[in-house]
């Protein structure tokens, strides 16, 4: 995935990367990667989707990009009792912010709102709002199961140095 080189994907998100308060995405934990590279991903990756459909990818890439323009750590967040839902809460929180900064269309509004389908309100009302919420489980996936890799193979590596201490040192 080469989106740096993308100038097309690059052109239509440029004022988005270019925000202040959206910059301050790469300081927060989405799984593995930081919330930044997280959406980076999403919205790159609904763009080239998007586009390959005959759809609205400009939509498609800009919504996945503000999807979770939340400013927070949710594991902090979750510790809250009145926030257990961090699920259900930050796509309004993602809108909210990204309306403070960008003029978003109907279609923008849709994805950040609807991307946690179907834990969210409602079905998504565009095809592009499906497309950025499956690719945003996919991506999400993706980071669990490289985090969860890496532990593996750190439990793998301490039973291999423990054997070999054990039996030959």
């Amino acid at each position: 995935m080469d989106l740096i080189n993308d100038q097309e994907y690059i052109s239509l998100v440029e004022d988005i990367l270019n925000n202040e308060k959206f910059l301050e995405l790469i300081n927060y934990y989405h799984h593995n990667s930081s919330i930044m590279e997280h959406v980076l991903s999403v919205s790159y990756l609904s763009y080239l989707a998007c586009k390959k459909l005959n759809l609205d990818y400009v939509s498609g890439a800009r919504g996945g990009l503000l999807h979770d323009f939340f400013l927070y750590d949710w594991r902090e967040y979750k510790k809250n009792p009145l926030n257990k839902n961090h699920g259900l809460h930050h796509p309004k929180i993602a809108l909210k912010n990204s309306h403070e900064c960008f003029e978003l269309n109907e279609v923008e509004r849709d994805i950040i709102l609807k991307h946690m389908w179907p834990k969210s309100f409602g079905w998504p009302r565009y095809w592009e709002s499906l497309i950025v919420s499956l690719i945003d489980k996919y991506c999400a996936c993706n980071e669990f199961l490289v985090k969860f890799t890496c532990i593996l193979e750190r439990i793998q590596n301490k039973k291999i140095k423990h054997y070999l201490k054990k039996y030959y040192f």
